[in-house]
């Protein structure tokens, strides 16, 4: 492991030598005219084809095993939720082999062995953005279809019901006047569902329905320009938080919704309006509030990812900042059971264009952060989704170089073991089995061939992925030391 510490002057003349080379009430709602079609023409297609399943030999390793699904196919995983038999189940998308996006859903144990896979898929591409247990141990997934009936093909609201071995019970589509997507779903008190997305134009969607997904009713919100909804979580009262973004009060702003089980609104809150901030996901806090996680736009530098603390009235608590000098973003939050928080998403891009590095950062109860971890990739990797396990670790999904990618870590960084200058190359690193982790703090240049990642500015645990295929062959340039 390679921690680095304070350099002599006539380091860091070498080093710059170096570096030179080389939130309020909102218009409420109406009901939309639509199309409902009683299939979405989603239809079963087996098993996809994964790749061999390996993992760390070091059971107290930091990362547990990664796992990369569909073999050569293209995909990406959204959503992971923990089962009620202690297994994992995972939705996104995978490419077929006539290059359409289908809804995969995966079952994986606790061991990352894969218990069962199987894909859904129209004419078009379909993706799968949230999946949910439901009462009956089976799974409910949202997300969009298209449709090759269609004149125009917009994506439709998606909504699939399977039960608890993947087998398809029946998939509904919503299609509205243009494009229209689900983004979360929750099983509702009658057994029925409930569903958040856009459509419109981007006016935020929800959608209501019964226990075999026939839509009961469905409201917009919103203004003239870009309103979406990406989550809905149950409220104390029987009602329901919506989290969104809304541009059509004010800058790019965060949006709490508070609704009663019919769809009427309670109250709004948009949360720093003057600011340039875009929402991605939502958790429940032990005290009735909420976390909330996504990217601060400064506009003319880097974004940092950021995270927000309400109470149970949507009313701001604080807000923090996480990052580097290139961007950095959280798509996914939940508060661990010590009252802290675990954040996932992409750290080091430029632009929001590669390479992403998967990011992982721990924070304690009021937000300040603890430790982050990256784990490189050959292209990129980034964290879609992140929920804390029962035996206490964390079990995420994402993308690794354009593949699905499942991995459980464990909510502790590696220790230090051993310190040593250096400037160079490090041909040495700690293993972890099929994993090799290093620490680094102050970084400004890690090369590992192929890759070139520039933007370290404070302690962080990296870890090279087993399913990493360049030359590990890293070089720093820096002042380091070796734990």
């Amino acid at each position: 492991m390679i921690q680095i510490t304070r350099c002599h002057a006539w380091a860091i003349s070498i080093l710059i030598g170096t570096i030179l080379l080389t939130v309020g009430t909102i218009p409420a709602f109406s009901s939309i005219n639509h199309e409902v079609r009683d299939s979405a023409n989603i239809k079963s297609k087996g098993s996809c084809d994964t790749s061999p399943q390996s993992r760390s030999s070091r059971m107290d390793s930091p990362v547990e095993w990664d796992r990369v699904f569909g073999g050569d196919l293209v995909g990406n995983g959204y959503s992971v939720c923990e089962t009620t038999d202690g297994n994992y189940v995972v939705t996104g998308y995978i490419e077929n082999t006539s290059g359409n996006r289908d809804i995969a859903l995966m079952k994986i144990d606790p061991n990352g062995n894969e218990l069962w896979n199987i894909s859904f898929g129209g004419v078009h591409d379909d993706t799968g953005y949230c999946v949910r247990q439901t009462s009956d141990g089976g799974y409910v997934i949202t997300g969009v279809v298209d449709w090759y009936f269609d004149m125009v093909f917009f994506y439709h609201v998606g909504l699939l019901k399977v039960d608890q071995n993947g087998n398809l019970l029946w998939d509904k589509s919503f299609a509205f006047l243009s494009e229209s997507a689900g983004r979360s779903v929750l099983e509702t008190s009658d057994h029925g569902f409930i569903i958040v997305g856009w459509t419109n134009h981007y006016d935020l969607l929800l959608v209501k329905t019964d226990e075999s997904g026939n839509e009961q009713w469905n409201k917009t919100f919103g203004g003239t320009n870009i309103d979406i909804g990406l989550s809905i979580e149950h409220g104390t009262d029987g009602g329901y938080l919506i989290l969104g973004n809304t541009e059509s009060f004010g800058n790019s702003s965060v949006w709490l919704i508070k609704i009663n089980e019919n769809g009427d609104e309670l109250w709004n809150r948009t949360l720093l309006g003057t600011q340039n901030v875009w929402a991605d996901s939502m958790g429940y806090t032990s005290d009735g509030g909420h976390i909330i996680s996504g990217y601060f736009d400064p506009i003319y530098s880097s974004i940092d990812a950021w995270l927000m603390k309400v109470n149970e009235s949507g009313v701001e608590e604080w807000n923090r900042t996480y990052g580097g000098s290139l961007d950095d973003v959280g798509n996914s939050v939940q508060q661990t059971t010590d009252g802290g928080f675990v954040f996932t998403g992409f750290t080091g891009a430029t632009h929001f264009e590669g390479p992403y590095t998967f990011w992982v950062v721990r924070t304690d109860a009021n937000g300040v952060e603890q430790w982050n971890r990256s784990i490189l990739s050959e292209k990129s990797g980034y964290g879609s989704d992140i929920q804390q396990t029962t035996d206490g670790m964390f079990i995420i999904t994402g993308n690794l170089d354009s593949r699905i990618w499942i991995l459980k870590i464990a909510d502790q960084p590696p220790h230090a073991k051993r310190t040593a200058f250096m400037i160079g190359t490090i041909s040495d690193l700690e293993t972890e089995g099929v994993f090799i982790t290093f620490q680094a703090k102050f970084v400004l240049s890690v090369h590992l061939f192929p890759l070139n990642i520039t933007h370290y500015s404070r302690t962080e645990y990296v870890t090279i992925s087993q399913n990493y295929r360049g030359i590990l062959r890293p070089k720093f340039i820096g002042c380091l030391s070796r734990t």
